[in-house]
């Protein structure tokens, strides 16, 4: 299976840099550099939504244009949201349930034409995603904390990929969300920490299996709201 979105990624900009998705790192909120990930692959969903497939709300309504988003607005955003529907708790940050309700709610009041949906991490999450993607949706997943070992420090591979289309090891993760930006086969593009990577499918199930659990982890994807009649 093979999808990409269709419309240019978010983008915040950062002396005279530009991210790929935001960057929990770069905010000015110590509560939400430490366990802001959610958040972010949240915010920037929904922004997405809202550039490529419309929409009329108020808090948003600033950002609806193309180009790269100052990081100052940007982050005065995402710690407003922090608030009012993503709700993060230091240490622990926020999970795939609390996060779905908030974003599934961000998006009708901003009218976005979608909804949002939450599903453990299971062998279906494959046509799941390529579901998203082909709707010009980003997909987030949720990569759980290690369980029952939770003292452990096993973390989902993070790669780049080289000029000759092979995959090097560059960083990994556990207990963190990102954003499923494209997908090829078993290799996932995503956005974290405002950089691109690829994450292994087959390995991510591994993961899941070996060192967390199918409820810690989790895919939310965003589906499009079909008229009625439709």
């Amino acid at each position: 299976m093979t999808g990409i979105l269709k419309n240019e990624y978010i983008h915040v900009a950062k002396d005279g840099t530009l991210s790929y998705g935001g960057n929990q790192l770069w905010s000015a909120s110590a509560a939400v550099r430490r366990c802001g990930c959610g958040p972010v692959a949240a915010l920037d969903t929904a922004l997405y939504l809202l550039r490529s497939h419309g929409g009329g709300g108020r808090l948003l309504s600033a950002f609806s244009g193309p180009g790269p988003i100052p990081l100052a607005a940007y982050d005065a955003l995402l710690r407003q949201l922090c608030k009012s529907h993503f709700p993060i708790v230091p240490p622990f940050g926020t999970n795939p349930t609390v996060l779905t309700l908030g974003l599934d709610r961000l998006l009708a009041g901003e009218q976005i034409p979608f909804t949002a949906h939450v599903f453990p991490a299971t062998g279906k999450m494959q046509e799941r995603i390529w579901a998203c993607l082909r709707e010009d949706s980003p997909a987030l997943l949720a990569i759980g904390q290690n369980f029952p070992q939770v003292w452990q420090k096993n973390r989902l591979p993070f790669y780049r990929r080289r000029l000759d289309g092979n995959y090097a090891a560059a960083s990994g993760a556990k207990a963190h969300f990102v954003a499923i930006t494209g997908m090829e086969e078993d290799w996932l593009r995503i956005s974290s920490w405002g950089e691109e990577y690829y994450v292994n499918y087959k390995e991510c199930l591994r993961y899941v299996k070996n060192h967390s659990a199918s409820l810690l982890c989790g895919l939310i994807c965003c589906e499009k709201k079909r008229r009625a009649g439709g």
